[in-house]
């Protein structure tokens, strides 16, 4: 049988010096020759299971940041929505829908609930509120449901949960899109440049910070999943209550919700880490000894990290340097129209998703 995995082949020339018989080095010819074949998913669950988030967003923060330079920012942002829109419909259809005819029959059920809610919000009649087609009424009943239909969690493979529509909702927050007049043409430009040279675990990081809650100085390890970016979550950790994410709760994170609270938190932004101490450690010396084992977490963290050597502040609760922490807490969003809620994100996302889907 014919091998027809993709296959790539790599050829590097280069010279080296050599011992002749004589003893004397001379000049010598090489080439190197790699070659390497990729395996290819034969199904649409092995494609998903196989896809790395960091890899994905790092593409299309690359695609962005052109469409930015060339068609603006207003442009980039919409290209970013329904990037993410079209990935949710699709998987929807493909793994959660199973096949078109079970999809098919969703939608019209879907669409009868939709013509219900809306007869029934217009007093029975014909109606005249503003708007109209299937994008208004899925924002009619989206909750009810909207949501029996849409799933932005990707439950069915636990690399994509979480992740991809966090990233994006970073992405729009991120000043390389991000419309408010607080950032400046400088700033942008420079993290244009330094986003399109940076690795995807690293990209990755100043769209969306990691952010991990620790028992104290000397327990580095985390006892529970990465901490979303929201006030909700640091509180969960802090009252020991476990904080899950989408996809449900595993055995080990069920066993981490029994443990200690955290009580110290740090979060990785690549250009900073912010290591913010909670009220249940306020006889924690800070700033931390240099002994200790979340001093040595932090050289690790700044050793690795490319191009820049991150700016490390600690902080308490009422402390100036606290507000680069809470800055970063960007699920939470704000009263202003830009800087809202990824909880009100996700709802415009899925009620998109639906409009796409009965399109």
């Amino acid at each position: 049988m014919i091998d027809t995995r993709p296959t790539v082949q790599l050829a590097f020339a280069y010279t080296t010096l050599r011992p002749n018989r004589h003893g004397v080095d001379v000049p010598t010819r090489r080439l190197r020759i790699l070659t390497k074949r990729a395996d290819v998913s034969r199904t649409y669950t092995q494609m998903y299971g196989a896809a790395r988030p960091e890899v994905i967003i790092t593409q299309l923060t690359h695609k962005l940041i052109e469409a930015s330079l060339d068609q603006g920012l207003g442009e980039a942002r919409l290209l970013a929505k329904d990037w993410l829109v079209n990935l949710t419909a699709r998987y929807n259809e493909l793994i959660l829908g199973n096949d078109k005819k079970a999809v098919s029959t969703k939608k019209e059920a879907l669409k009868k609930r939709l013509d219900s809610e809306a007869a029934s919000a217009s007093g029975g009649g014909s109606g005249s509120g503003s708007g109209s087609g299937s994008e208004q009424l899925a924002g009619v009943v989206y909750g009810s449901s909207g949501s029996e239909l849409i799933d932005l969690s990707f439950p069915k493979h636990s690399n994509l949960s979480y992740r991809l529509a966090r990233y994006v909702f970073g992405l729009l927050k991120n000043p390389i899109l991000s419309t408010e007049h607080t950032t400046h043409p400088d700033q942008r430009s420079y993290l244009q440049c330094l986003y399109t040279g940076l690795e995807p675990e690293f990209l990755c990081k100043t769209i969306y910070p990691t952010l991990c809650g620790y028992r104290d100085l000397n327990t580095p390890e985390s006892n529970r999943h990465v901490l979303t970016l929201s006030a909700a979550a640091v509180g969960s950790a802090l009252s020991a209550q476990l904080y899950a994410l989408p996809g449900g709760v595993d055995s080990k994170s069920a066993a981490a919700a029994t443990q200690p609270p955290d009580t110290i938190f740090v979060l990785d932004t690549f250009i900073g880490l912010y290591v913010w101490y909670s009220h249940l450690a306020e006889a924690v010396p800070l700033p931390p000894p240099q002994n200790c084992e979340l001093r040595k977490l932090l050289k690790a963290i700044k050793s690795r990290t490319p191009l820049i050597s991150p700016r490390v502040i600690f902080a308490r609760p009422g402390m100036g340097d606290a507000r680069y922490f809470d800055a970063n807490l960007i699920e939470d969003g704000a009263a202003d129209t830009n800087a809202y809620s990824y909880q009100h994100f996700q709802d415009a996302v899925a009620k998109q998703t639906v409009a796409h889907l009965l399109s």
